[in-house]
């Protein structure tokens, strides 16, 4: 059994809520979970709005959305207990206090357990390690996430898209990730070397108004052909004008391809005259050592080494998190952040 400092935590408040469930019934109860649940929902709706004041700038998205979605479940607690409480002291026969005691239990239980699994979902892949891991090691989170349906995923996806501050859409739809293979570190000599001075004028940066989200978006490409440009499907979603930066020009792209399966897009941009990069279609092996390149945190242009772990396949969701997709990718060892989005990883030869 793989028991960890999370789930121990998580059964004796499964215990606790149970005990308070039990004295309080059913009636209490349901109204107790349809006040949390709906609380919880809430908060995760106002969370981005409340992120963005102005006297949370400098605080962790990460930390206000948790704040804020506990506050807002709590709240709703409170408030449909008061008239779970009322209606309950109208129930005076006996047995039926009984069963009502029964089902207050094992409601107060699921309610928790719905809970944090939406948070639980939302910060398995936060950049906070300590956290992440040990959601992702929950054997109980784990239990909650096989049996939730489809639509309850697409319910929290709003909050998801908060505490991940890295911007990337969700690759795995599994709590629980693949064991990687052990690989030393990246050798940082390749960021300076010289293919990355070779390809460097050919990776660009695309940006854009989405302009139904009200965000500025930016991430990377590069040029795959005369007048094309390839990047990621999410960069340009919702995009109706996105824009390829070449030096000191700002020139307009236009969506020609667009698969939300794979998470890519092509752009074609007239007067582009960058040099096509060229693709390695031979699988990289594991510990090959590779680079990252592209404009990270809206930033100029970086280079960042890398290490190839291993190949595998990745079941997740499309970017607008509904249909499901299969994809195959490579675990890298290395720093990629928001902004590397779109960007290629290069081999040694300088292939994508």
């Amino acid at each position: 059994m793989r028991g960890d400092l999370l789930d121990v935590v998580l059964l004796v408040a499964a215990l606790l809520f149970g005990l308070s469930g039990y004295r309080q019934g059913f009636v209490v109860g349901v109204l107790s979970f349809v006040g949390f649940l709906g609380g919880g929902v809430l908060g995760a709706r106002v969370a981005p709005q409340v992120a963005a004041i102005s006297a949370f700038q400098g605080v962790p998205r990460t930390l206000v959305a948790l704040v804020v979605v506990f506050a807002a479940a709590t709240l709703g607690q409170v408030l449909a207990t008061l008239v779970g409480g009322a209606l309950r002291k109208r129930l005076t026969w006996r047995p039926a206090r009984q069963v009502d005691a029964l089902a207050g239990a094992a409601i107060s239980v699921v309610s928790l357990l719905l809970v944090t699994w939406l948070v639980g979902r939302a910060v398995a892949d936060s950049p906070y390690q300590t956290l992440s891991s040990q959601v992702q090691r929950s054997v109980v989170i784990a239990a909650v996430d096989s049996v939730v349906p489809d639509s309850g995923r697409r319910l929290f996806t709003s909050l998801r898209d908060l505490v991940d501050e890295r911007g990337f859409p969700e690759v795995f739809q599994d709590l629980r990730r693949p064991d990687l293979t052990t690989v030393a570190p990246p050798d940082p000599a390749l960021a300076a070397s010289p293919v990355v001075t070779k390809v460097r004028p050919s990776v660009l940066k695309i940006t854009g108004e989405a302009r139904e989200c009200g965000k500025r978006i930016e991430g990377s490409g590069f040029v795959y052909a005369p007048e094309r440009v390839m990047t990621n499907a999410h960069v340009v979603a919702g995009v109706a004008e996105p824009m390829v930066e070449v030096g000191n020009r700002q020139l307009p792209g236009r969506v020609v391809v667009f698969g939300p399966g794979r998470d890519v897009a092509g752009l074609a941009g007239a007067g582009l005259s960058r040099p096509a990069l060229a693709f390695n279609t031979q699988a990289a092996k594991s510990g090959a050592g590779a680079v990252v390149v592209g404009y990270p945190q809206d930033g100029p242009f970086r280079p960042n080494a890398a290490r190839i772990n291993r190949e595998q396949p990745a079941v997740g969701k499309d970017i607008y998190g509904q249909r499901t997709v299969t994809r195959q990718i490579y675990a890298l060892r290395g720093l990629v952040q928001q902004g590397n989005s779109g960007g290629p990883l290069i081999d040694l030869q300088g292939r994508v």
